[in-house]
């Protein structure tokens, strides 16, 4: 039988050898998390230079999110 491992997927992108953004060590590299009380999504940063411009366009709500949900065969958008 597969063994099942219990990790974060920053911890998995970590272990891979990964590159993030070491601009701000405690975040390595996550710049946003959506829904982070349930699967969510989480935006990553690889370089330093992108963490910057990422966290800028969250703060000056640039970023436009368009969140989808599948239930039944049925498909819901909210924007």
């Amino acid at each position: 039988a597969a063994k099942i491992m219990d990790i974060s997927l920053e911890d998995g992108l970590l272990d891979g050898l990964v590159p993030l953004s070491t601009l701000n060590p405690s975040a390595r590299g996550i710049v946003h998390r959506l829904d982070r009380g349930t699967s969510g999504c989480i935006a990553l940063a690889k370089t330093d230079d992108a963490h910057l411009r990422l966290v800028a366009s969250f703060f000056l709500r640039r970023v436009k999110k368009k969140i989808q949900c599948i239930d039944s065969c049925k498909c819901c958008e909210w924007f």
